[in-house]
């Protein structure tokens, strides 16, 4: 059973497009419930992996304290070498050449 939602809190208008998006995976062969739930596993994925500056970001605190001097050198190659796209591409696709936004 795929549910579209609970009248009225949900249209009829509204319900209209999820209903449509289900037609085409079925269409195609996909179960629609089987994919929402994979959507909703690489969502949870990606935001416990979370970016590239996430990655980032707690290297430079870690090595602050610590006290290392290395940490202003890696905030310097963080901001004028990576490339701003790859700040927020998610850690699990970097590899690949993701560029997905998140």
């Amino acid at each position: 059973m795929f549910s579209l939602g609970r009248w009225p809190a949900v249209s009829l208008t509204e319900a209209r497009k999820p209903a449509r998006a289900a037609r085409e995976l079925l269409d195609v062969g996909q179960c629609p419930r089987a994919f929402e739930q994979t959507q909703e596993a690489a969502q949870e994925i990606e935001a416990q992996i979370g970016t590239v500056d996430s990655l980032f970001t707690e290297y430079i605190a870690s090595l602050r304290r610590d006290n290392k001097r290395s940490a202003d050198y890696v905030e310097k190659l963080r901001t004028r070498t990576v490339s701003p796209h790859w700040l927020v591409a998610c850690l699990c696709c970097a590899p690949r050449g993701c560029r997905q936004m998140l």
